[in-house]
């Protein structure tokens, strides 16, 4: 069973990059030939935090991208054996033993992102355990199960189950049928535990 990466969060992403990259160095170029002009050093000064600033900004940006990036271009292979996770040329293979959570979640009670709203239950296999982050402005616990691949790319297995009706658009990382998955869990003689939040 092979989950593919997902071309139209992929295309999304590198729309967003060149966008981002456009609007922004229009926004440091305009401002540093403005800074130019300035005749008081004070002014100066405080363009240039302005433009150090923006620059941050531009690599925090770019840090997320690319953190959206790997978790969104993995392909995830699952067999028999073991589960292979792989970008490019890097690829980590684990036997199904390694994994410290192989288990069913229900997520339908929890405060996620609006990517996953849609979506009542997923599969996880992961490295290390899972936990729950508590919000101060929100007393429903927070657990986004996609939220864990920017820790551990290569070391954590998300895929969610499909819903039987669409309401809204979505896009996201990897989906797969419930009963196909089950039975394919059931041939392998994996077992699952099953998790609410």
């Amino acid at each position: 069973m092979v989950f593919k990466p997902n071309k139209a969060m992929r295309n999304c992403i590198i729309v967003m990059f060149v966008l981002i990259t456009a609007v922004m160095a229009v926004e440091i170029a305009d401002s540093i030939k403005y800074s130019k002009g300035l005749v008081y050093e004070k002014e100066k000064a405080e363009m240039q935090i302005l433009i150090l600033g923006l620059i941050g900004l531009l690599i925090l940006v770019y840090a997320i991208l690319i953190w959206v990036w790997i978790c969104a271009g993995r392909t995830i292979a699952m067999s028999e054996k073991g589960c292979t996770i792989s970008l490019w040329h890097y690829k980590k293979e684990y036997t199904w033993d390694d994994f410290k959570v192989k288990a069913v979640v229900d997520i339908s009670n929890t405060f996620r992102p609006s990517s996953e709203l849609i979506y009542e239950k997923g599969i996880i296999f992961s490295l290390h355990a899972l936990r729950k982050r508590r919000l101060s402005f929100v007393r429903k616990r927070k657990f986004s199960p996609s939220g864990y691949c920017a820790e551990h790319p290569f070391s954590y297995v998300c895929i969610y189950f499909a819903p039987e009706q669409k309401k809204i658009w979505h896009d996201t990382y990897y989906e797969v049928d419930e009963k196909v998955f089950m039975e394919k869990m059931k041939e392998w003689g994996i077992e699952l535990e099953e998790i609410s939040f």
